[in-house]
């Protein structure tokens, strides 16, 4: 009840958020908590005890909703930019004068590939909670970061071809086949957006 009056009062806070999540674990709500802590992810995707509550909840939805748990959860609310820009202002009041510059320059040195998997990766999360949107943008940057990046291609063509796209879709298997010209999953993608723009 506390947490709910304080995201009443600033809403998307992250500790709020982390603390009833915790709560409704507790009290084996795991949808709830699997809500809550998928919307401190979309305000901060490097809080560690959201992620590990993503990837612990699934466990226990499969066994109360069964295999099909993702279709019954309650909406996962997006969160405005106005949010995660309010968190990366927290962020860096809370860096003692002079490191940003450091911590910045820390953040340079994660080699790109590292980066440009977790964009992919999570491109694949999105697919599954059919956020589309979110997954072509998280594709979009993976593939500024490797131009040939195979599974981005495909990922974001899938996203297109949810978001009935079917031009960007056909670009994007086009783009990937010249690269893995006998990739079969590719390949019936293709055949499917093919239909749909005939």
């Amino acid at each position: 009840k506390n947490c709910t009056s304080a995201l009443a009062l600033v809403p998307f806070s992250v500790k709020p958020l982390l603390r009833r999540a915790s709560a409704h674990e507790a009290l084996e709500q795991c949808p709830l908590a699997y809500v809550d802590y998928k919307t401190v992810l979309q305000i901060d995707d490097s809080v560690m005890s959201a992620l590990e509550g993503v990837n612990r909840t699934p466990r226990a939805l499969v066994d109360s909703l069964g295999p099909e748990w993702r279709l019954k959860l309650p909406s996962i609310p997006l969160v405005p930019v106005s949010a995660q820009k309010r968190r990366d202002s927290e962020y860096h009041k809370e860096i003692p004068k002079g490191k940003s510059k450091e911590t910045t320059t820390a953040k340079s040195r994660v080699p790109s590939g590292d980066v440009e998997r977790a964009h992919v990766h999570r491109a694949l999360c999105y697919l599954a909670l059919k956020q589309y949107k979110e997954a072509v943008k998280d594709c979009t940057e993976a593939l500024k970061l490797d131009g040939k990046n195979v599974k981005a291609f495909y990922r974001r063509a899938q996203a297109y071809k949810a978001l009935k796209d079917y031009k960007s879709s056909f670009a994007d298997i086009n783009s990937l086949l010249k690269i893995e010209p006998k990739n079969v999953p590719a390949q019936k993608l293709q055949q499917e957006v093919n239909q749909k723009l005939n």
